[in-house]
Order: C-alpha cells, then structure tokens, then sequence
C-alpha cells in the first residue's frame, strides 16, 4: 500500500491538491493531509507514508525541517516541494534532500501529477 501525504498551511491549496488528481490511478492507495509541520511529523509516525508533498515555508517546523526529520526515519520517502517562493536556498535544500521535485505555486496539477508518477516510480520496490 502506498501512502502519501500532502503538507500545506493554506486550507484551500491543501484540500484543492488532494481534490483535483486521480490519486489512485498514479497508484496512490492512501492520501493523509496536515496543516503544518508539527501536525505532519506525528501523522508520518504513525502512519508511515512513502511520499511527502510539502510546502516549504510554514509557520512552526518548515517544509525543510520537516523532510529532515523525515528522512532520519524514513530514509526511503520521497519528496515533492511547492512553494510560492522562488529563492536559491530553498532550491539547494530540496537538492540536498534528494527531493523528486521543486514545484512553484500555483501548483500545476500535471506536474505535480508527473512528480508523484516519478515518486511512485523510485520507491524501492520492497517497501511498496
């Protein structure tokens, strides 16, 4: 079964991701949500999902703190960013996390759509 979980502070963009794909026919099995870091990191222990769409600036533990923290416990996550904003640094972090993508607002669902292809794509197969 493969999970996934989408991180966003704005209620809209959350619910609006989770709403506009075909979760299922990317071979999604289980879409969880979270409004901010600290909501996230306790659902991803719980639940363990094989891939994290997140935001990268919230308020509290950011997008960034968070897939760090992820990746000590669950090495095998993959990660997607979307953020609104477009800096270098957060660039160069989604780099040094071996993140599948960076996905600027307003998120484009059929590269986000592409992005979870490729995240479903590069679990290993063993875990899913």
């Amino acid at each position: 079964m493969i999970k996934a979980i989408v991180v966003e502070d704005e209620r809209m963009i959350r619910e609006g991701i989770i709403k506009c794909l075909s979760w299922d026919k990317i071979g999604i099995d289980c879409v969880l949500s979270a409004e901010n870091g600290e909501e996230a990191l306790s659902l991803c222990e719980a639940e363990k999902p094989n891939i994290i769409v997140s935001d990268i600036r919230m308020r509290g533990i950011s997008g960034i703190e968070l897939c760090q923290r992820l990746k000590n416990k669950l090495p095998h996550i993959q990660i997607i960013f979307i953020s609104g904003y477009d800096d270098k640094e957060y660039l160069l972090s989604a780099i040094n996390l071996h993140a599948v993508t960076y996905i600027e607002k307003p998120v484009d669902p059929k590269k986000l759509e592409d992005a979870l292809f490729a995240a479903v794509n590069a679990l290993p197969k063993e875990i899913i």
